[in-house]
């Protein structure tokens, strides 16, 4: 009896957690039901907690916990108190959702789960979409937008995403069921289908992150999964043809121009300066160099958390009081180094134990491995022209890579105690 109230509870909590997921990353628009997952998530945490009466201490709780503090702290000095509090409430919401699911999240078992569940919450995403996208919002998006900054004429605020979320969600999605479709012998059809759908939707929304995202990740997975040298041969000429094709298409294919290419063009003024560049890039320019000498001002505490929009609207004349879009410069103004190194610790930790440990990780379960280093890895390459300290999906993916990469490393410490490395048999809910 005991046993079965025990699975009724863990069943309660997981169902609580892909409800969380399901809400952030799909249902959105449907406040009632987000505030109902958080609640249920929330209640069966505390749950969790009285009976434990312990809760886990990690490295995530305790860096972002300083952060949460620190961006407290600067409060203080901020010229805008009002923009401070409104950036700490999101904030606050997800490092308590990120320590509990920390807590949670203890082995490998429950990470393959959760990573199921951003695949639920990706099919229930394009269910929504189809459902609630007008035909007439699909027909104008298939036409090239007279402002490549404008976020007209895009797929994803009929579900309540802004079209740059809703492309960079499915495109991290469709790396994530390249994964499981590299791993699992099961529904291989239905995996490149909804791959298929995903790539589409990535287009619509002409996003130009997510079309990286959707070049470069499942590249940057297959080239590092594939377990032999000799592949190598063939994988690198591949990815080069790969890259130059697709840029060839976006260019020279009339819809693929028409979806992406345009925005992408501005890009390419790098290289070339004769290429006019569209607002969405000079403005963006304009900001990382706002965001660096309001950092070079205020060097180790910057100017208060959430306070970059006011300095940028009210001191620099901007067009409107918005974030830096930009990761790295938005908490360099905001937070100086202290709040900066707190920030970045973590993910900087993942990426230098991942390498450090490439080959012990590799030899264990090299797929994971490789996943796990393609999405952080490409994550802190976008971050470059993203903000992800307040986004659900970013963070919550992060949590669950930080805690796979806990649970290799307990696993393979548990396989180098037995001493016998073909006698070991894998225990899936092994702790870590």
């Amino acid at each position: 009896m005991k046993v079965k109230i025990e699975k009724k509870k863990k069943n309660i909590m997981s169902m609580s957690v892909l409800l969380l997921i399901v809400g952030f990353c799909a249902l959105r628009k449907f406040k009632l039901f987000l505030y109902f997952a958080q609640l249920l998530f929330i209640l069966c945490a505390l749950i969790h907690y009285i009976k434990k009466k312990t809760i886990r201490l990690t490295g995530y709780s305790m860096m972002y916990g300083l952060f949460t503090i620190f961006a407290m702290m600067s409060i203080a000095w901020s010229e805008s108190t009002s923009n401070a509090i409104s950036a700490l409430r999101p904030l606050l919401q997800l490092v308590i959702i990120g320590v509990i699911l920390v807590d949670y999240i203890d082995n490998r078992e429950k990470v393959d789960m959760v990573f199921k569940f951003f695949l639920i919450s990706s099919i229930a995403l394009l269910i929504f979409l189809f459902l609630m996208t007008p035909q007439s919002v699909w027909v104008a998006a298939m036409k090239v937008s007279q402002n490549a900054s404008s976020a007209a004429d895009r797929i994803g605020p009929s579900i309540g995403f802004q079209a740059n979320w809703m492309g960079i969600i499915c495109a991290f999605s469709i790396i994530i069921w390249i994964y499981y479709y590299s791993k699992s012998n099961k529904n291989k059809k239905m995996s490149l289908l909804i791959i298929s759908i995903l790539s589409i939707i990535v287009i619509f929304t002409k996003s130009r992150k997510a079309f990286i995202i959707l070049i470069f990740g499942p590249m940057m997975y297959w080239l590092l999964y594939k377990p032999r040298k000799k592949y190598i041969l063939f994988i690198i000429p591949g990815i080069i043809l790969v890259v130059f094709a697709s840029i060839w298409a976006v260019f020279n294919v009339p819809f693929l121009y028409k979806m992406i290419g345009f925005r992408l063009i501005g890009l390419f003024s790098v290289f070339d300066p004769n290429i006019v560049v569209d607002a969405s890039v000079t403005t963006r320019a304009d900001m990382v160099k706002i965001g660096i000498e309001l950092f070079k001002q205020n060097p180790i505490g910057g100017v208060g958390f959430g306070n970059f929009s006011h300095h940028y609207f009210y001191n620099y004349s901007g067009w409107t009081e918005t974030y830096a879009h930009n990761n790295y410069v938005e908490l360099l103004a905001d937070t100086g180094m202290i709040g900066f190194t707190l920030y970045y610790a973590i993910p900087l930790m993942m990426v230098f134990t991942i390498i450090k440990n490439w080959n012990e990780f590799t030899r264990y379960d090299r797929k994971l491995t490789a996943f796990l280093f393609t999405f952080v890895f490409i994550r802190l390459i976008m971050d470059y022209g993203m903000v992800v300290y307040d986004d659900e999906f970013v963070q919550i993916i992060t949590v669950n890579c930080y805690c796979a990469i806990r649970c290799l490393k307990a696993e393979i410490r548990q396989k180098q105690i037995s001493k016998n490395w073909r006698g070991f048999n894998y225990n899936a809910s092994t702790k870590c």
